[in-house]
């Protein structure tokens, strides 16, 4: 049968650690490698959502305009509810946007290594990617640097994660705006999934007219289970987005799900708070022990060591599950370890004590 030529392109995602677990949602596992939260106050916001559910009529379909979820995120972000659309997930909110906006060969520029989900979206549209990976990617002026030679000219979308995801840079947001008035024709997504933990954003951006922010509810906001994401853009794009977006897509318990979620907002800031405070006091006693370690603005730390492979090993043995990013261009050694609690940290600290 035919099908998708461009699929001979792809290969299938695995993710070798958690596909052994045996049952992965046992509370013995420590996983700390997808940048979920778990510093969350669940008790507080579970026993709301049990409440919740059963209020819920599942026997209907969602609301297709997640009307009241848009007027809390609109409160939650100052703008207007127009503004706003809400996806199964920031990595459906990237399909739809590379569904929409490319056409075969066209060009998509990322500053790399970053977040490599998008690399399937484009290519199983037939577009290419332009990647520029900078000598030194922990370069947070890199943006000021990009000129004519390095793509983005060429290119019909340039994508740019800030927060950059694995490098944990935060790219100047003046920058950015400077990049996307140059390149008035290209379309600029920037994916500010870790946005809470640094509190920066382009959203002043927007009304230049080809900008696209996409957030999640994964990260800071802890709903990463029941798959919650939103865009935030101008009228004309969004216009351009809706006419293949599915709005079924969204069900009624993650809608209600992220509602409970902006509503005690406050209880969550502390819980970003303490995320930060950990990953602060991680990166010092890491550093304490001589070991190149690249601190974020997100929910996870970089480490460089020869020995990656061994602890990598050793901790997956002990239950704990962290991420090898040694494939990814100028991060050869390193390994991404997301902020648990104090007390995962302090069992990850000492487990790479002992290694080294």
């Amino acid at each position: 049968m035919k099908y998708n030529k461009y699929l001979d392109n792809i290969t299938i995602y695995k993710n070798r650690y958690r596909d052994e677990l045996k049952d992965i949602n046992s509370p013995l596992y420590h996983k700390l490698d997808w940048n979920e939260s778990s510093q969350m106050p669940y008790s507080k916001v579970k026993d709301i959502l049990i409440e919740e559910f059963k209020n819920l009529d599942i026997n209907y379909y969602p609301d297709t305009n997640a009307r009241l979820l848009i007027s809390k995120l609109a409160s939650y972000n100052k703008i207007p509810d127009e503004s706003i659309l809400v996806y199964n997930g920031s990595d459906a909110a990237l399909k739809n946007i590379f569904d929409t906006f490319l056409n075969v060969g066209s060009k998509v520029f990322v500053l790399g290594p970053t977040y490599t989900q998008i690399d399937t979206f484009i290519i199983s549209n037939g577009a290419k990617i332009i990647s520029h990976v900078p000598k030194v990617i922990w370069n947070v002026n890199i943006l000021d640097e990009l000129v004519e030679p390095l793509g983005i000219s060429n290119a019909d979308i340039v994508y740019i994660n800030n927060p950059n995801n694995p490098t944990g840079v935060l790219y100047n947001i003046k920058s950015i705006g400077k990049l996307a008035k140059m390149y008035k024709s290209k379309l600029f997504i920037i994916d500010e999934a870790y946005y809470e933990f640094c509190g920066e954003t382009s959203i002043d951006l927007i009304e230049l007219g080809n900008i696209i922010l996409v957030r999640t509810f994964s990260k800071a906001l802890g709903l990463a289970g029941l798959r919650l994401g939103y865009t935030i853009s101008s009228d004309a794009i969004n216009r351009l987005l809706s006419l293949i977006r599915n709005g079924k897509e969204v069900n009624s318990f993650a809608q209600r799900a992220g509602i409970v979620v902006l509503d005690n907002i406050e209880s969550i800031r502390k819980s970003i708070k303490n995320t930060i405070s950990t990953r602060n006091w991680f990166c010092k006693v890491i550093s304490d022990l001589g070991i190149k370690v690249y601190n974020t603005n997100g929910n996870y730390v970089v480490i460089r060591h020869q020995k990656y492979k061994e602890i990598i090993k050793n901790l997956f043995e002990s239950n704990i599950i962290i991420r090898d990013r040694s494939t990814l261009p100028q991060m050869h050694d390193c390994i991404r370890i997301t902020i648990g609690s104090r007390n995962q940290m302090e069992i990850v600290l000492n487990l790479i004590r002992n290694i080294i």
